[in-house]
């Protein structure tokens, strides 16, 4: 844990928006601040660090840890990494409606049948 580090809330109202470290208030809670979200103080437990870290002072201001995070483009990086994508992928994958679940089965079936059958083939050779 450390002032700037990059997270992403894991539980309660704010669950999976990105926020950014502003303080360390003890070794299990910290002052976080997001772009859409209050200034509070959270429990670590329900923050997933992420790797990307940007240039806030401790206690900085609102607008400050806004304007830093926009500068950086927090949101775009996290997007782009495996963690943004597979935050992504489930997301898409619970939003899927009764017929894509359906087509979705259908295309593994076929993919799973292709690759059972190509291996038949090389072998034959």
């Amino acid at each position: 844990m450390q002032v700037g580090r990059v997270a992403r809330v894991t539980y309660g109202p704010h669950e999976g928006k990105l926020v950014t470290i502003v303080d360390v208030v003890s070794t299990n809670r910290v002052l976080i601040d997001g772009e859409d979200i209050p200034r509070e103080i959270i429990n670590v437990q329900r923050l997933q660090l992420t790797p990307q870290v940007i240039g806030v002072k401790r206690g900085a201001k609102h607008g400050k840890v806004r304007a830093i995070a926009k500068k950086e483009k927090v949101a775009e990086k996290y997007a782009e990494s495996s963690l943004g994508r597979a935050y992504a992928r489930q997301a898409r994958r619970q939003s899927l409606t009764d017929f894509e679940r359906f087509k979705v089965l259908t295309l593994r079936r076929r993919l799973s049948r292709l690759v059972r059958a190509k291996p038949a083939k090389s072998a034959k050779k």
